[in-house]
């Protein structure tokens, strides 16, 4: 008989199916990239939410992302991540970040399913542990406040605003 603490690790260890249709290559280093950010994502979650759902991961599909805005590096829905690959072949740093990102929205649709209708919620979650947030405070992103991200008095007033 399985003792709990080897069903909890195997839990916790858990990553999905990683499933590629050549249209993104080289597919095996991106599955491999898949998992590893997976594992480090799934990581954290545990340590900050003090465990893992107690259902394992599903199949997720990893997508050339046809008909995307060109403001967009990724998109998703649960199970499926659609990705835009500037040269086939490639795995560049703006995909790469894009896969962190949209596979921190797969996780938390897997961890939290009752998120999926906090679209808010799910971004900034996805760009707090994608280290995309960290990555706009060190560029001349406008809207982010000095100190930290917190709006200071007037500093993010009219933001955006002509």
């Amino acid at each position: 008989m399985v003792g709990w603490s080897v069903v909890a690790v195997a839990l916790v260890t858990a990553t999905p199916v990683f499933l590629t249709r050549g249209d993104l290559t080289p597919e095996a280093e991106l599955r491999a990239e898949a998992e590893a950010t997976w594992r480090e994502l799934e990581s954290r979650y545990v340590a900050e939410a003090g465990g893992a759902p107690a259902r394992a991961p599903g199949k997720v599909s990893l997508r050339r992302g046809v008909g995307m805005l060109p403001s967009r590096n990724g998109q998703g829905r649960p199970g499926v991540v659609e990705l835009r690959q500037g040269r086939p072949g490639v795995l560049d740093a703006r995909l790469r970040m894009a896969l962190r990102h949209e596979l921190a929205h797969q996780l938390l649709w897997w961890a939290c399913p009752a998120s999926e209708k906090d679209r808010l919620f799910h971004e900034a979650f996805a760009l707090s542990v994608s280290g995309e947030l960290a990555e706009w405070r060190e560029a001349p992103y406008q809207s982010l406040a000095p100190g930290g991200g917190r709006a200071e008095g007037a500093a993010c007033a009219g933001a955006g605003a002509e």
